[in-house]
């Protein structure tokens, strides 16, 4: 759980929405607390965390 995989996981997801011809863009994303996907997900998703 280290930040450059969940970076790499987030890297993967958005292009494989752009080869969809789509927009990652979730609304939601559930997960155990997880201090390190919190950081990546407010930087890769720019998600709002509650």
């Amino acid at each position: 759980r280290k930040k450059h995989t969940y970076k790499y996981l987030f890297h993967e997801l958005h292009n494989k929405a752009a080869q969809l011809n789509m927009t990652f863009n979730p609304c939601t994303i559930m997960s155990d607390f997880e201090g390190t996907l919190a950081e990546i997900l407010k930087i890769e998703v720019r998600i709002t965390l509650v």
